[in-house]
C-alpha cells in the first residue's frame, strides 16, 4: 500500500514515514505542498493521502477540491492533518468526503490508531 503524506514541514513526514513503516506494511511517498502531491498522485499509485490543511503553495482544502474531482483519483481515501480547529475547515472537509480528521500536534500513538481502521479497509479493497 503507498500512502502519500503531504506536509509543508519535513521533520514531521519523515516521523510520519518512520511510524508508519514500523507499524503497517506500507510504502511512503511524499510531498511538500498541494501542487507536488496532486503531480505524485497523477504519476504514481497511492492508495491513501494524509494532507496537511495548512500549507505554503496550494493549501490542504485545494487540493482536497482538486482530488475530489479528478476521475483518476476521486476514490482515493484522505486524511487532513491540521492544527487549526476551524469549523469552516472541517465542514468543507466533510463535504469533500475525507476518510479522518486528525488534530495536530498528536502523538504516534494516535497517528497510528487513526490509521489502522482506514489501512485495514484499504487494503481489504485492494485485495479484491
Amino acid at each position: 500500500m503507498n500512502i502519500l503524506v503531504v506536509d509543508d514541514e519535513p521533520a514531521l513526514r519523515q516521523l510520519i514515514r518512520r511510524f508508519l513503516v514500523r507499524d503497517f506494511q506500507v510504502t511512503i511517498l511524499e510531498a511538500d505542498d498541494g501542487v507536488t502531491a496532486l503531480e505524485r498522485l497523477r504519476h504514481e499509485q497511492v492508495d491513501l493521502v494524509l494532507l496537511d490543511v495548512s500549507m505554503k503553495a496550494m493549501g490542504g482544502i485545494e487540493t482536497l477540491e482538486a482530488i475530489r474531482g479528478s476521475e483518476k483519483y476521486a476514490h482515493v481515501p484522505v486524511v487532513l492533518m491540521t492544527a487549526q480547529a476551524d469549523e469552516q475547515y472541517v465542514r468543507r472537509a466533510a463535504e469533500l468526503g475525507i476518510a479522518d480528521f486528525i488534530v495536530k500536534p498528536f502523538t504516534p500513538a494516535t497517528l497510528c490508531a487513526r490509521m489502522s481502521s482506514i489501512i485495514g479497509e484499504r487494503a481489504a479493497v485492494t485485495a479484491r
